[in-house]
C-alpha cells in the first residue's frame, strides 16, 4: 500500500486494503517474488513466506525495489486496461 500511495493512487492504495490477496496487485506480486527468490519458481506459500522473511532481512532496499518495479507494472497494465471490469493477471 505504502507503494502506491506514494505514487498518488490513493483510492488504488484502499481497494488493496479492502480486497487484501483477491486483488491483483497481490497475485502480481506473488507471481514475481516466486521467481526471484525461488531458483526454479515453484515455492509453497509458506516457503515464499520464509524467503520473504529472509530477503527482507537480507536486502531490503532490493526487495522494495523488486516490488516497487511490480506497483509500476500494475499501474501501467491498469491504465492501458482502464474500463476493463477487472484487471487478470497472467504471466
Amino acid at each position: 500500500m505504502e507503494l502506491l500511495v506514494a505514487r498518488g493512487e490513493f483510492e488504488e492504495a484502499r481497494r488493496l486494503e479492502r480486497e487484501r490477496y483477491r486483488h491483483p496487485l497481490v497475485d502480481m506480486a506473488e507471481v514475481t517474488l516466486n521467481k526471484v527468490l525461488s531458483p526454479r519458481g515453484g515455492l509453497t506459500c509458506a516457503e515464499l513466506e520464509v524467503e520473504l522473511r529472509e530477503a527482507m532481512r537480507r536486502d531490503p532496499r532490493g526487495l522494495r525495489a523488486v516490488l516497487s518495479g511490480v506497483v509500476d507494472r500494475y499501474l501501467a497494465m491498469k491504465r492501458t486496461l482502464r474500463g476493463r471490469e477487472r484487471l487478470v493477471w497472467s504471466d
